[in-house]
């Protein structure tokens, strides 16, 4: 067996915890970034009053015009890193389902029959426990 991979104990920390406290963390998260955010506009704010003198009014008038440049460049950035996303998907996702399929039906022709039966009865017990329960 290989050695643990840091990476995926993180997201399966996360996600063990956002499904915990979820409702605890969210609320946390939005107000650390909307603090980050403040706190940034504060500053820019204050460089321009002091550095370039601007008057109050212009440089909040310039740190909103900044902002909203910034916002529009991670939204473009955002786009194209996603389209580049999809494309790799789009292109990956057959080869990759194929290998999981085989995969999968190497596993099932290994198991015993007992255990195969076993399998398929916690499926369909699992599945009626999620039909009738939600």
């Amino acid at each position: 067996m290989g050695a643990i991979n840091k990476k995926v104990v993180l997201i399966l920390v996360s996600i063990f915890l956002l499904a915990i406290a979820g409702e605890l963390i969210f609320p946390v998260i939005g107000e650390g970034g909307l603090l980050l955010l403040e706190t940034l506009e504060l500053t820019v704010d204050t460089l321009f009053e002091e550095l370039l003198d601007f008057a109050p009014e212009s440089a909040q008038l310039a740190t909103a015009w900044i902002g909203l440049f910034f916002l529009l460049a991670l939204l473009v950035w955002g786009v194209i890193k996603l389209t580049a996303l999809y494309r790799s998907a789009r292109e990956g996702a057959p080869a990759w389902w194929a290998r999981k399929l085989r995969e999968l039906q190497t596993w099932w022709e290994s198991l015993a029959w007992y255990h195969q039966l076993l399998a398929v009865a916690y499926g369909v017990g699992v599945l009626l426990l999620v039909l009738l329960f939600v």
